[in-house]
């Protein structure tokens, strides 16, 4: 369909350039010699509007006729669900919630869940879903790869995935939601919905929490345990060309008090993965 309109923006073209051509040397042209001047002028005339055609339409026509390269597009859509649990699952895949059916409290389970469709024309290789974070001076880049991820998209189909909410509740400032293809081209979920999704996530229950360091117990940090393969990268702003844009951030919550903190956290472990090691150390006087 588009290379029809491409010619057909050739053809209004030449018309166009040779009426124009016609229309300007006969209101503007004073050629001499023999004969009458109006049949002079509608020579030249003539002559004029046919070259310049000839010109317009070879241009165009080679644009017209050059093979479009397939056009790689992806529409995301994102929300959060609540499905039932079963009650003696203590580790669940999402956040533990107690949910309310009628006369019935059920155990449930916060996941987000993105259907990632392939509206364009070429398949696209979808690597993982992509979390930017600005923290200070740093910026830190989550790639989540919740099955089936990494998977081709083909054309006009569609994949859904399924991941924890905790991934979004560890960041306070968010520049970039959505996923990344296998060239490293980003698509973002769209600003709106990427900032009431976000929004809506940090309101509810999460397991990020406070944890003492093993090698410094004076020292917390905020942790949690993936469910996903996560990858973690940082780079310095100064590193960067342009900053990235706030998509939507927070005030930074504060940690407990000491004695509320969890078991201590293990700095050994991959980024985000938490391991208890033993039970509290109380305060020292």
């Amino acid at each position: 369909m588009k290379t029809f309109a491409r010619w057909i923006m050739v053809f209004l073209s030449t018309v166009i350039v040779a009426g124009a051509a016609w229309s300007t040397w006969n209101l503007w042209g004073f050629p001499q010699g023999s004969g009458g001047m109006e049949a002079l002028r509608n020579d030249n005339a003539i002559g004029l509007a046919a070259i310049l055609s000839a010109v317009t339409a070879a241009a165009m026509g080679s644009w017209a006729g050059r093979e479009r390269k397939p056009e790689a597009k992806l529409d995301l859509e994102a929300r959060i669900d609540t499905p039932l649990r079963h009650s003696d699952d203590d580790n669940p895949h999402g956040t533990p919630i107690k949910v309310t059916q009628g006369r019935d409290i059920m155990d449930a389970q916060i996941l987000i869940t993105m259907k990632i469709l392939n509206t364009g024309e070429r398949p696209v290789q979808v690597l993982a879903v992509l979390i930017e974070s600005r923290d200070g001076d740093t910026i830190h880049i989550r790639q989540i790869e919740p099955p089936p991820l990494p998977l081709v998209v083909d054309p006009y189909t569609s994949v859904q995935v399924s991941f924890q909410k905790e991934h979004i509740d560890i960041d306070n400032e968010i520049t970039f939601f959505g996923v990344v293809d296998g060239l490293g081209v980003r698509y973002p979920l769209e600003a709106g919905e990427a900032i009431s999704l976000v929004k809506q996530s940090w309101d509810l229950p999460t397991r990020v929490s406070w944890f003492r360091r093993r090698d410094d117990p004076t020292e917390v940090v905020k942790a949690y345990q993936t469910k996903e393969k996560c990858t973690l990268s940082t780079r310095k702003l100064k590193t960067l060309k342009k900053l990235p844009k706030t998509l939507v951030s927070r005030d930074e919550p504060k940690p407990p008090g000491v004695s509320r903190l969890e078991v201590p956290f293990e700095p050994d472990l991959p980024s985000g993965s938490v391991k208890r090691l033993r039970p509290p150390v109380p305060p020292s006087a």
